[in-house]
């Protein structure tokens, strides 16, 4: 059965059941409802919902539901990643009191008939991807050691604090190589490269051993310039990150490698610097495992579908950048 999408009483169900958690005892007169612009693997909607004490709360409607999938990506979208409750559970159980991310509002999850629901605070940001200006970057980047430092408790406690989160230990990492073999093979990658994408694949357990020898952590796992939204304000730059459909256990670093995809040279650097210097960490003792993060992310996007096209912040050469990452390991 095919789901239709959410109706007004859906959403007015969601909101009530949120306002009901806050212990506020007001109900929902009125929505207004209109397409978000930047939606990408799952609908997004603006509401506006107006209360009977007055209110009007500005929001943002996120359907999760696997019907909910737009163009390709319910195509391509490797099945076992799916998890709505991952994302749901995120926002209900780790992120609230933490000041970081936008403030759940609602959530809906309907097992038996799969229709899954977010609603948040429509905060005043914008896609970092839209800035320029390297030092709100750097900001974004100490942001991100904060946030690593605010979730340093051991990974266990946290998985039992949300038990949908992936694990990013030998099971999940050790797929993407496979996956990604597969997929260049498909696509018609040259002799050599395929040669060299097996020997990196057979020596892959090295970098699985780096990044799981580490204290494990929360990470976002897709924390790309596009999954962040950032504003000025008097104190500074505000971040909020969106989009936990991938959150886990693992690396921290992986989140890291995602923030600086794309940038190259001195830039990169100075990002990779921010965050280390937030942290208190030196570069020689870290990038080693920054390395291996980048190398996951590169096998990932290479092993994500056969039929995936990926949008433009990550339609490059991803072989080329899986192979010279492996000869700056050593791995090839």
């Amino acid at each position: 059965m095919t789901l239709a999408p959410p109706t007004d009483d859906d959403v007015a169900r969601c909101l009530a059941e949120g306002l009901r958690r806050r212990g506020e005892d007001v109900g929902v007169t009125g929505l207004d409802r209109a397409p978000y612009a930047y939606a990408t693997s799952f609908p997004l909607e603006e509401v506006t919902a107006r209360l009977d004490d007055g209110r009007a709360l500005r929001l943002i409607l996120k359907d999760l539901s696997w019907d909910g999938l737009l163009g390709e990506a319910r195509r391509t979208k490797p099945a076992f990643l799916y998890d709505p409750r991952r994302c749901i559970t995120t926002y209900e159980s780790l992120l609230p009191g933490t000041g970081l991310g936008a403030a759940c509002w609602g959530t809906l999850g309907d097992g038996r008939y799969g229709r899954h629901l977010l609603l948040l605070e429509r905060v005043p940001g914008v896609e970092l991807w839209q800035v320029g200006d390297p030092a709100v970057w750097a900001s974004v980047a100490r942001w991100l050691a904060r946030f690593h430092l605010t979730f340093a408790e051991e990974g266990e406690a946290i998985v039992r604090r949300n038990p949908h989160l992936l694990r990013y230990g030998p099971e999940l990492l050790g797929l993407w190589p496979r996956r990604a073999l597969e997929v260049a093979a498909v696509r018609g990658a040259g002799a050599d490269e395929q040669h060299r994408l097996e020997q990196l694949a057979r020596r892959y357990g090295e970098v699985v051993d780096r990044l799981t020898s580490v204290p494990q952590q929360l990470v976002h796992g897709e924390l790309y310039p596009s999954n962040v939204l950032v504003g000025a304000t008097a104190a500074g730059v505000q971040v909020w990150p969106v989009d936990w459909e991938m959150a886990g256990v693992g690396c921290p670093l992986l989140d890291l490698a995602a923030l600086t995809d794309g940038w190259q040279g001195a830039t990169q650097d100075e990002l990779v610097g921010a965050y280390l210097d937030e942290l208190g960490a030196s570069v020689d003792e870290l990038a080693v495992l920054v390395d291996c993060c980048r190398l996951h992310y590169a096998l990932q996007w290479l092993g994500w579908s056969p039929d995936w096209t990926p949008p433009p912040e990550h339609a490059r050469d991803r072989v080329a950048e899986a192979l010279a990452i492996g000869e700056r390991l050593g791995l090839t």
